[in-house]
């Protein structure tokens, strides 16, 4: 995963439409707190991050291999939220005997 700075967060906007968080996408993606993580240049996988409040925000695709090494290594209780259908049935699997 790499950090997406500042200025390029808003270009990440569509993978969390519908997202659930209230403010926070939006915070994250203005720049006005935590971190963006994607997968690549062109993401398929965003994370944004406000470590402060223990907070995941997850957008794009879920299934992608960036999401299960990125889920699998949450070392801590994280509140996470995504605007995936599936997203419960994916971490379920992921985070099994966690």
């Amino acid at each position: 995963m790499i950090e997406v700075v500042e200025n390029r967060r808003q270009q990440l906007g569509a993978l969390f439409e519908g997202a659930q968080g209230g403010l926070m996408p939006d915070a994250v993606l203005d720049g006005c707190m935590g971190r963006a993580l994607a997968d690549s240049d062109c993401p398929k996988f965003v994370v944004l991050e406000l470590p402060a409040a223990d907070v995941v925000i997850l957008g794009g695709d879920l299934n992608h291999p960036a999401a299960t090494k990125y889920l699998r290594n949450l070392s801590k209780v994280t509140m996470l939220f995504a605007n995936a259908p599936d997203f419960e049935k994916v971490t379920k699997h992921i985070q099994r005997g966690k």
